[in-house]
């Protein structure tokens, strides 16, 4: 059992316990949850040159998820790419090689708490799939609420440290995605190991043709995908340019150093994020939707001590994957955020400066890339709320 501390929409600490996840070792029944799964697993046993002893299931949403034991003691992750619709197989089969492209990536910045890429393959009979080291640890929405003040402040620490790693890694100052990395570039610069291509898109239907030249540019984008899912144009429209104005601004007021291109992992939420028990961050995982911006919208602050826009109980969805529960109260998470600038301030003044000059912009990009809220109800409220 694990004991957790969160706080509900209603602002209510919660405690509670995690029970314990009844293991099965499903290694010689994995083809009965997914046909290919013999298949890949022998490409493990390859790989690893060790024969697996224990396989677990962890999850079965966009991806099965596997834990595999081999007999020298390694464990890796095994994540197999799910989907029904056979004309998706090309977007997936990119958003994977990418995924794994941004690992290597990351795994070359040694002060990163990533999966280690062992094999990638999207070209074969099998899903797509991606094999990686196992990151221990618990994710922080479940970890953090019980931590003590020091485990707190050192868990900031490592965030900090990991967030300005990212911030100060050399790319192609282009918005998009990566598309290929290499540890081999002839000129040994770390701006020609990568290329960026078209972002990765959280939807099909919603990927570019091509790589973004200005936050602006990308800001039009989004804006015109969220008024093409929403029900009704006239409604959604005067919000969305109130919205596009309101960004512009923030844009204009970046200096060179905020509108530098870096890579972020877009989807940092606790549920991606693994602790230990003294706070370290240990493993950041799920980076399929991962994105090269400017400085300003991709920094920011760890999302368990966040409590705005969409983040907000007055504005967070009704739906969606996950329960609204925070691991802080509002009035903690307010003091964790001023600790943390002052941790930020002390070890890299650029990443703070993009920290804070890209606040509500970042805030706006978030309303539009979300896929609740389609009539921009919320985002409606939000924008008043900027003005009181």
């Amino acid at each position: 059992m694990v004991s957790i501390i969160i706080w509900d929409a209603e602002e209510n600490r919660v405690e509670d316990t995690l029970p314990d996840e009844e293991q099965i070792n499903i290694l010689h029944s994995a083809a009965e949850i997914l046909p290919d799964a013999p298949v890949i697993l022998e490409e493990l046993r390859k790989v690893a040159q060790s024969d697996i002893t224990k396989l677990y299931q962890l999850g079965q949403n966009h991806f099965f998820v596997f834990d595999a034991t081999m007999a020298d003691g390694a464990h890796y992750i095994v994540r197999i790419a799910r989907f029904s619709d056979p004309t998706e197989l090309s977007y997936i089969r990119d958003k994977v090689q990418r995924e794994c492209e941004i690992l290597k990536w990351m795994d070359s910045l040694a002060s990163l708490p990533v999966p280690r890429p062992i094999l990638c393959e999207v070209n074969s009979a099998s899903p797509p799939f991606m094999i990686t080291s196992k990151c221990e640890g618990i994710e922080v929405i479940f970890g953090f609420g019980t931590l003590s003040e020091d485990a707190k402040i050192r868990n900031l620490r490592s965030f900090a440290r990991f967030a300005i790693a990212m911030f100060q890694a050399q790319c192609p100052q282009q918005i998009g995605s990566i598309m290929r990395f290499s540890s081999n570039s002839p000129r040994n610069s770390r701006s020609t190991k990568v290329e960026i291509g078209p972002a990765v898109a959280y939807r099909k239907t919603e990927t570019p043709s091509q790589c973004f030249s200005s936050a602006q540019e990308y800001i039009r984008w989004l804006i015109a995908c969220k008024q093409n899912r929403a029900s009704s144009v006239v409604n959604v429209g005067p919000i969305l340019r109130r919205a596009e104005a309101i960004f512009v601004e923030e844009d204009r007021r970046q200096d060179a150093d905020q509108l530098r291109c870096i890579p972020c992992h877009g989807d940092a939420v606790s549920h991606n994020i693994l602790i230990d028990d003294s706070g370290e961050i240990t493993g950041v995982i799920d980076w399929e939707f991962h994105m090269i911006l400017p400085a300003y919208l991709a920094v920011d602050y760890p999302s368990w001590i966040t409590y705005d826009g969409l983040q907000d109980p007055k504005f967070f969805p009704n739906t969606g994957q996950f329960s609204p529960f925070w691991p802080t109260s509002r009035q903690e998470a307010a003091s964790l955020r001023q600790l943390y600038d002052n941790i930020v301030k002390k070890l890299d003044y650029q990443y703070y400066l993009s920290l804070k000059r890209g606040e509500i912009a970042r805030l706006i990009m978030q309303w539009l890339i979300t896929d609740e809220d389609r009539e921009g109800e919320k985002l409606e409220s939000w924008l008043d709320s900027l003005s009181m």
